[in-house]
């Protein structure tokens, strides 16, 4: 028995199956959504409930979203991401002012403090970036 998991709207599609079959309609209800709202809002679904980082430009759009996929602590949003590079996790941390810090957690090392951190070079980090926005 395979459990099958799926952002439908603004809600969580969760469930059990026994067969292939039961996949197929998941996948074909989500896609009837996803015409749905093409249609409406005559923008793709990526842009409705996604960000892909996959050029530079994309990064501009991260800046100006962050605030509506990362968290809030009541001095700063940040997003937590699984570092693939150390095999651990990185938060990024944008404050009010705007300026960018980076943590990064693993088995080998902790960083100290927060590092200040360029937008620009948020391209480096686009793998744990994309992993976190998803």
């Amino acid at each position: 028995m395979k459990t099958v998991a799926g952002v439908v709207g603004a809600g969580v599609l969760t469930g059990r199956c026994h067969w292939k079959g039961s996949i197929l309609k998941i996948q074909s209800s989500f896609d009837k959504i996803k015409g749905i709202v093409q249609v409406v809002t005559n923008i793709s679904i990526q842009e409705v409930f996604l960000l892909v980082i996959r050029r530079k430009a994309d990064i501009e759009k991260l800046k100006e979203r962050f605030v509506e996929f990362a968290e809030f602590d009541g001095e700063k949003h940040y997003l937590a991401a699984h570092d693939f590079a150390h095999s651990g996790t990185i938060t990024f941390m944008r404050y009010e002012d705007g300026h960018l810090t980076v943590h990064r957690k693993n088995d080998r090392f902790w960083d100290l403090e927060e590092l200040p951190i360029d937008w620009d070079e948020l391209w480096g980090y686009r793998k744990s970036l994309n992993s976190a926005l998803r």
